[in-house]
């Protein structure tokens, strides 16, 4: 392996966390590196991040070694990308920045977490099956409460503490443990200067643990941000937005397409009705009982030509309308008659 001049990469940044993170040899296979960050909300952790990334970039930039960030909320996000644009070189730096992991991959046992940990184990695995054969790949893992993270991402080689949540009694006994009295006395300080005062450039403060049992105080002021970054963190919709999207769409199909509606005239009275053959004909993927729930109407079973049939009577068809365009906030026009 060739051994780079570290002049050149260091310069001015000769710090334990850099040296762990710096390109100073050429491997021939890819060589795994793994960081996690806690912090509580406006302790700068994605400065923080965007800052090791930027520094990283810039080392590897005084060598000549291809660099890219991705930030994402899971490596999912990630390796969809990546598989997707084919565009990885054979030998390169990869950073991945999981900003706020503990949504998409929490302690408890969920098919998402299952899924992260199984591409974090084989990750490089992963990779060399994308095209990448050699270099480096660097995870950092943010969030909130130590806790919060599944095990496996928050045990890293390196530990960046960015504040302290002192009403949780065992994150300050966590705490306690890996960085003593002196780095809590640190992050009670940074905290109060941030939000009692207002001192923003105190979110590029951090404690460190590194995996040797050093632990130092690391500061990155002002805050930086790499060039070549691939940003595809976003909050997704909660799943009452996407389930009320949903049901928007389908009532529009119905309200499209309510011309369509059978009509049954040997009911006593006679009414139109909405039965699971109409609903297949239109591309409506919805219940019957959930129809009926959010129109406020019944689901029912009626004897229709010759068979038993589930459906939705409705007796008054100029009231389904309108009720129908209410729920789709649509007021022009009049409504038909029944």
């Amino acid at each position: 392996m060739l051994k780079m001049d570290y002049s050149d990469i260091f310069k001015d940044i000769r710090t334990p966390l850099f040296r762990y993170l710096a390109p100073y040899t050429r491997p021939d296979y890819i060589r795994f590196k793994h960081l996690a960050m806690f912090g509580p909300p406006e302790s700068g952790k994605t400065c923080y991040g965007y800052s090791i990334a930027y520094y990283v970039e810039k080392m590897c930039e005084r060598i000549g070694y291809p660099f890219r960030v991705y930030r994402s909320l899971d490596l999912t996000s990630i390796f969809e990308e990546l598989e997707e644009k084919k565009d990885l070189l054979p030998e390169m730096y990869l950073f991945f920045f999981i900003d706020d992991a503990e949504s998409r991959s929490p302690s408890v046992r969920t098919r998402e977490t299952l899924r992260n940990i199984g591409l974090h184990d084989n990750i490089r695995h992963k990779l060399n099956s994308l095209g990448m054969k050699a270099g480096y790949v660097t995870l950092l893992y943010s969030t909130q409460r130590f806790k919060n993270l599944a095990p496996l991402m928050r045990s890293g080689d390196v530990l960046i503490f960015k504040g302290l949540n002192l009403i949780v009694p065992d994150e300050y006994e966590f705490a306690y443990k890996i960085i003593g009295y002196r780095g809590i006395t640190h992050l009670k300080e940074w905290m109060r200067q941030i939000r009692m005062y207002g001192r923003d450039e105190y979110k590029g403060y951090g404690f460190i643990k590194m995996m040797d049992g050093l632990r130092y105080v690391h500061i990155l002021n002002p805050p930086k941000r790499p060039r070549n970054l691939i940003d595809l963190w976003y909050i997704p919709p909660s799943r009452k937005t996407v389930f009320r999207d949903r049901i928007r769409a389908i009532l529009l199909k119905i309200y499209e397409n309510i011309d369509k509606v059978p009509y049954f005239a040997g009911g006593r009275p006679p009414y139109y009705y909405i039965s699971r053959d109409f609903l297949r004909s239109i591309n409506a993927d919805i219940k019957l009982s959930v129809l009926a729930k959010v129109t406020n109407t019944q689901r029912t079973v009626r004897y229709i030509y010759g068979r038993s049939t589930h459906l939705i009577a409705i007796y008054n068809k100029a009231k389904f309308v309108n009720t129908l365009r209410k729920l789709l906030g649509i007021s022009v026009g009049s409504p038909p008659s029944a």
